[in-house]
């Protein structure tokens, strides 16, 4: 509503001027549209040539698309619920995948019948404080830095722990984790566009933590 926007009650710079029916007068729709069915979305990326898209739907699939969203492939990339799906940063053939299966998986779409690198948690001190027993860790989200040297995901609550995993994307590796930062599902990830150092999670408990990675400990 136009007189809301007026009604604010300080003014900057960029904001709009003049009626809003005006400044919005063209009419904008979407230039491509592709139906997958039932499923619904639960998140959609890009590649870094912009040549490519890609769909991770509720029916744990993957679909990747042309520039004219023609699904090219299909990925069913974990046994478990898919909970995102993300293109490499720096390479157009390749995209990464989370699962509640404990995993991130690294895909080459030109030879899609297998994961190129399977990231899993194999560190000693695996089990988390207070119950469930299992010592596992779902996965619900991931970022790579921007140079794709590093992939970090975040967990669902286990126990009394949450946890943000590291690992190396050249070797897959597990380089270290933190898990005194969140005290609920972690449910976001986003490395900074710049600086491979900066590191922001967002969780169900509420807080957004900014992380230095340069620094030598989590409680740094």
């Amino acid at each position: 509503d136009h007189r809301d926007l007026h009604s604010f009650p300080t003014r900057r710079s960029s904001d709009l001027e003049g009626d809003f029916d005006a400044v919005f007068s063209s009419s904008f729709h979407p230039a491509q549209t592709c139906s997958l069915g039932t499923s619904y979305v639960l998140n959609v990326d890009v590649n870094c040539d912009n040549s490519k898209y890609l769909a991770c739907i509720s029916s744990n699939e993957v679909k990747v698309m042309n520039e004219l969203l023609t699904v090219t492939n299909t990925l069913k990339p974990h046994q478990d619920d898919v909970t995102r799906a993300a293109f490499s940063k720096i390479d157009p053939n390749l995209l990464f995948t989370s699962s509640k299966d404990c995993t991130v998986k690294l895909w080459d779409i030109r030879t899609p019948d297998k994961a190129t690198i399977i990231f899993q948690d194999t560190s000693s001190a695996s089990k988390h404080s207070g119950p469930p027993s299992s010592a596992k860790k779902p996965i619900l989200t991931f970022d790579t830095s921007q140079d794709s040297k590093v992939v970090c995901a975040g967990t669902e609550q286990m126990g009394e722990d949450s946890y943000l995993l590291f690992w190396d994307i050249r070797g897959g590796s597990l380089m270290g984790g933190y898990w005194e930062s969140h005290e609920d599902d972690i449910t976001c990830i986003k490395f900074h566009p710049s600086n491979n150092d900066s590191l922001a999670s967002g969780s169900t408990d509420g807080l957004v933590n900014v992380f230095d990675l340069s620094q030598g400990k989590e409680d740094d």
